[in-house]
């Protein structure tokens, strides 16, 4: 089963809300940390590939993979993104203890105009919550809240499960967070739920960009 992995997820594995011709029904709501605004925001650090995880950080064994060229959503349910949500600049790094089996680790920062990534983070919440269900080149996939704590100034959790051509079953469990102007997508892709690894990734991604922030502001 696990053989097939990379095929149950790969058509959707780079969606950040469920994008790529989909056809949604609603669901249920999904998982949304909202702190209270803070009233002076830290301009967004210009180096973010700097923040990016690197193979150093992997595990031993572990590659890094290609992560395309598309590092940010182009369609959330199908629909065009608005030009708002679109980033100035993306950086983006993908690893895997396995190409073919998994797990693989995809992490990708979004650098918006002042303002914008905000505004981004509604139009996720939004389409999200409007994909609980859909299909993917013909193939079953369906979208539900994960229960997860809060980061930085406002994040959501969804855990994707995506059907391949033979029926076999794939999960990709992502993490997207907000600070200030940049925007971040962590997403874990398993045979099976792994919720304590993917706190440990998203809190060592988060680590690197609050790193990057105080070296930029210092």
């Amino acid at each position: 089963m696990k053989k097939v992995l990379i095929g149950a997820v790969a058509a959707i594995s780079l969606l950040s809300a469920c994008g790529g011709g989909a056809e949604p029904s609603r669901s249920q709501t999904i998982e949304v940390s909202k702190p209270p605004e803070k009233d002076a925001v830290e301009a967004a650090p210009t180096n973010i590939e700097d923040a990016l995880l690197k193979l150093d950080d992997m595990p031993a064994g572990w590659s890094e993979q290609e992560a395309g060229k598309t590092t940010y959503d182009t369609s959330i349910c199908g629909e065009p993104v608005p030009q708002e949500a679109i980033p100035v600049d993306s950086a983006a790094s993908e690893f895997a203890a396995d190409p073919t089996n998994g797990p693989i680790i995809g992490h990708r920062i979004f650098r918006f105009k002042p303002g914008d990534a905000s505004k981004r983070m509604a139009i996720l919440l939004d389409g999200s919550e409007s994909c609980g269900k859909f299909k993917s080149k013909g193939n079953p996939a369906s979208v539900q809240g994960l229960a997860f704590e809060s980061v930085g100034d406002e994040s959501t959790a969804t855990r994707l499960v995506a059907e391949n051509d033979i029926g076999l079953t794939g999960i990709m469990d992502q993490v997207r967070w907000r600070r200030g102007d940049l925007g971040v997508s962590l997403t874990y892709i398993s045979s099976s739920p792994d919720i304590f690894s993917l706190e440990e990734w998203v809190r060592k991604a988060d680590n690197k960009l609050k790193a990057l922030y105080e070296e930029e502001t210092s």
